[in-house]
């Protein structure tokens, strides 16, 4: 076993969240390749979800340095609630988590006005619900997951 495979072992082996590590220096242009088809050929949100779930890579490439880096797909909050994906960063300061809701590549995000559509409107008033049962259920959403909690 090489030594990356052993500092990778190593940082897995007492993460509660280790299904969902993701390591990011592994992106390859077959990768990109592959998102650029899906976003092509899809007719649905759920085509691109297939990839970003099977390269989940794809989704914390904008993310700065940092401990270690997570995604979640179709996490629940409680029982309202499932989001397309949760993507979380260790660092310094401690941890960040972003909730990503995808919506259709064929959906327009602003009419020929420049007014927002009704796609684009709904995406956001999702995002707006998931942080206001967040702040709701604070409690249950740090907890660990050994816990009962969201992790």
């Amino acid at each position: 076993m090489n030594i990356m495979k052993i500092s990778r072992a190593n940082t897995l082996k007492d993460d509660p969240l280790r299904d969902f590590f993701v390591w990011w220096d592994d992106l390859t242009y077959d990768d990109i390749e592959k998102l650029e088809i899906a976003i092509k050929s899809a007719k649905r949100e759920e085509d691109v979800q297939e990839i970003l779930t099977e390269i989940p890579l794809l989704l914390i490439q904008h993310l700065g340095g940092g401990h270690g880096r997570w995604v979640l797909p179709k996490k629940k909050l409680g029982g309202e609630y499932v989001t397309d994906f949760i993507i979380g960063e260790k660092h310094s300061f401690g941890f960040d988590w972003v909730a990503v809701e995808l919506e259709s590549p064929k959906a327009k995000m602003f009419t020929v006005k420049g007014d927002l559509t009704k796609e684009l409107t709904h995406a956001i008033r999702q995002i707006q619900d998931w942080r206001s049962w967040i702040k709701s259920n604070r409690d249950y959403a740090t907890r660990e997951r050994n816990k009962k909690g969201l992790g």
